[in-house]
Parts: structure tokens; sequence; C-alpha cells
């Protein structure tokens, strides 16, 4: 998954609905650099429950390659009731992102951001949005890729669980009306928080680079993202080469490492997600700590982070809707293996402790 598009001036002159409303922009924003960087909470995640809403799109005509430079965004419009029972309409922009969910051959309905007018969107569940990124089922017809988009979700709220320095998402269940294929058809997906927002809400700033010296993070934080990657059988993210993860720096120059993008995980089990061939692992499923070593690290202090979430774990995993009775319990045995390991000082001290990876050389100032 590619870098989200940075936000600025620069970004408003982009962004599909700028050019009319610049001026408007400026003054809702009051200083900020744009809406998505308010501290404000968020409507969009301050409910746990799906978002019953509808989005009118031509899908065949999305344009799969926006890196070109060729490319319009693709109108479409969103429907949603509000607390008392009006239909509000929305009409926003869509653009692919995604190496591999834009190509045709891989997903007839590609992961794509979804760009808002800001004058549109007052006294909405989308208030304060500006661009946010959507995930949905990716194939019409192959009911594995409706759950993939469901434990991707799942993934996220199991993050949030352990640190407010994460990823918020919001489920949806929408009705996709595909105006050019007069189709209609009700899936599930999700809303992710845009980095900008997470940076105003835990106090810090947004920063891109290819690489990450881990020295420059907290130790506790990058251990507590390392376990739980091994949590949910993800190996497909790296801290040193800032690889599915977001970069933050806080007042203090501490760095923060929040990771995104799981459908590689062994959690969500895609049937196209392979182990990186270098480790000699078999599936995803097979769990293989990447984390590094820190000496005289409290490890008991982070294993008992993960054991007190359990309950809530298993409970968001009962209460999520639209997964089936096989794939629910296929889940909750992956978790509980999980479980197993971190009980036992023993396995915890095998798998995880001692497979640990020893730091990088120290990046040069």
């Amino acid at each position: 998954m590619e870098p989200w598009p940075k936000v600025g001036w620069y970004w408003i002159m982009a962004n599909p609905f700028a050019c009319c409303r610049a001026a408007a922009l400026f003054a809702l924003s009051l200083g900020l650099t744009f809406a998505a960087v308010s501290a404000t909470p968020a409507p969009l995640f301050a409910e746990d429950s799906a978002l019953d809403m509808e989005m009118d799109v031509d899908f065949a005509a999305i344009c799969r390659n926006p890196t070109t430079g060729k490319c319009e965004d693709l109108p479409a419009t969103i429907y949603y009731a509000d607390d008392d029972g009006a239909r509000v309409r929305i009409d926003v922009e869509l653009r692919t992102r995604g190496r591999w969910r834009r190509a045709t051959s891989n997903c007839a309905i590609p992961a794509f951001f979804v760009y808002f007018d800001p004058l549109q969107i007052q006294g909405t569940v989308f208030e304060n949005q500006t661009m946010l990124p959507f995930t949905t089922h990716c194939q019409h017809y192959n009911k594995r890729y409706h759950r993939y988009a469901l434990l991707e979700y799942l993934a996220h709220r199991y993050y949030n669980l352990l640190t407010d320095a994460s990823l918020k998402v919001r489920l949806t269940q929408t009705t996709f009306r595909d105006t050019g294929a007069s189709l209609q058809y009700q899936r599930y997906g999700f809303f992710t928080e845009h980095f900008q927002s997470v940076a105003a809400r835990i106090g810090a700033e947004f920063f891109e680079q290819d690489r990450l010296d881990p020295r420059d993070a907290d130790a506790v934080e990058l251990v507590r993202l390392s376990v739980f990657q091994y949590m949910i059988g993800n190996l497909d993210w790296s801290v040193p080469g800032a690889h599915n993860i977001a970069l933050f720096r806080r007042e203090n120059g501490t760095v923060v490492a929040i990771p995104y993008d799981f459908d590689y995980s062994g959690l969500v089990n895609a049937e196209y997600a392979e182990p990186p061939d270098f480790l000699h692992l078999r599936s995803v499923r097979n769990r293989k700590y990447r984390g590094f070593c820190w000496p005289g690290f409290d490890w008991n202090g982070i294993f008992a982070e993960f054991l007190a979430i359990r309950p809530a774990v298993i409970r968001l995993l009962d209460d999520l809707p639209g997964l089936d009775r096989g794939r629910h319990r296929d889940t909750t045995w992956f978790l509980n293996r999980f479980y197993k390991t971190i009980e036992s000082p023993e396995q915890r001290q095998k798998q995880i402790i001692d497979d640990c990876r020893r730091l990088p050389p120290a990046t040069p100032d």
C-alpha cells in the first residue's frame, strides 16, 4: 500500500472540490492546515456500530492507475440516515489506492480514498473529514473477500484495545448501486482514520521517510506493536523500512510507529497472502516474531497487557456481524493459539523473547 496523500495548501489545490471552495475551506479551518487536522472528535469514529449507507457509483469508470497523472477522480454519491431518520446525501470523489488491489484482475472493487466536500459534510457523520481511506470486498461473488474486509477491520479494533496511538476505524454496511453495470448488492467495509487526524489526536506530527532507526522510538511501544503483529500473524511490515507503518513525532522527538494494512495477516488469512520467501514459512498462519531485542526489557508487563484484553478480544469477535460460523470458529482457534503461547512462560520465551531480532546498526546523525 502506497503512502496516503500529503496535506497542505498544495493538497487543497489538487482536491476535486477545492478550486471553487478554497476560500470557504480557509474560513472553516480557522488557521488549521485543513479540516482533517482538527482535534475535534470525529462523529464517524465515535460509534462502534456499523454505519448503514448507500453508494451510487459507476465502478467500470474508475481509473486504475492514479499515479500516471492522467486519471480523473470518480464521482460518487453516499447516502445515510441521520439520527432523526432523515436521508442525507453527500457527493464525493473516489481515487483508487493500493498496488495489488488496483489491478483489475485482482479486484473488481479496489480499495480507494474518499474525498469529501467540506461544505457538504457540516453537521453530518463525516464532519471534520476531508479524505478517508475506504476498504471493502474486492470481489463481487467470492464470499471469502467479504470476510477479509471484516477481519482486517477486526485487526484494527484489536490494536485500538492496546493503545490510543492507533488508527480508528468505522465498520460500514453499504448498499452499492453500480450504475454502469446495473448491479445492486450489500457488503461490509470500513473507513480508516486519516493520518493527520491521528496526529492531532495524539499530539504528534505525521511525517514520511523510508527508513527509521528503532532507537528513535519508545522500546515499549515498539515491542507492543511487534507482539500485536505476532498476535495477528502479520509479516507484511517493517519498522526500519517504514513499510505499512505510519510515523509520528512527538514534541520530545520520540517517534511513534502505527501499523496499518493487515490483509496479509494470518488473522485475515486471504487466499492471495503469502509469507516472505526469506522466512521459509509455509503459510501466513505460521507466526514468526519480527520484533527487536531490547536488553533488560520488561516482557512480563507487555504480556500482561495482552492477557488483560483477552475478554475484549473474544467479545469483539463474537460481536462482529457478517462472519459465518466456520470462520468465527477458525479465528477463535487462531487467537487462542496466540494466547496459549503467551500464557506459557516456556513458550513465550522460546517463540518470542529468544526469537527477537538484533537491532540494526545505528543510523548516522
